[in-house]
């Protein structure tokens, strides 16, 4: 896949995260898992951010994690407009380290050339 194309599932994967933290859920669903759950969602996010400049880098990781970690908060602040969703600091804390283990490990993906895009 090419940059436009991570730019755009990128859009549509922060879309879902929103379009997920709209819905009303009992807490005991997620409590077990909640924190899990932010971490892998936002590690998947970091991820796709990652695939979606062309730079590659210390400087690129720290960007895509202070602009991911802002939607986080942003997210948060959405849940609290939710009947019984609740914002937490911690939730935005594991979504920022799942944003930071995201992009460092596609970093070095695309460092070995385990992951390539394709200009086409």
């Amino acid at each position: 896949m090419n940059v436009t194309k991570y730019r755009i599932l990128t859009g549509l994967y922060c879309a879902l995260i929103l379009t997920l933290s709209s819905l009303s859920f009992h807490p005991s669903f997620v409590s077990k898992w909640d924190k899990v759950i932010h971490f892998t969602e936002y590690a998947i996010l970091g991820a796709l951010l990652l695939a979606s400049v062309e730079q590659r880098g210390v400087k690129i990781v720290l960007l895509i994690v202070a602009i991911g970690s802002i939607f986080a908060g942003l997210d948060e602040m959405w849940q609290s407009m939710i009947p019984t969703r609740i914002p937490s600091v911690y939730d935005w804390l594991a979504d920022t380290g799942g944003l930071f283990v995201g992009a460092t490990f596609s970093t070095l993906l695309f460092r070995y050339k385990i992951l390539r895009y394709n200009n086409g």
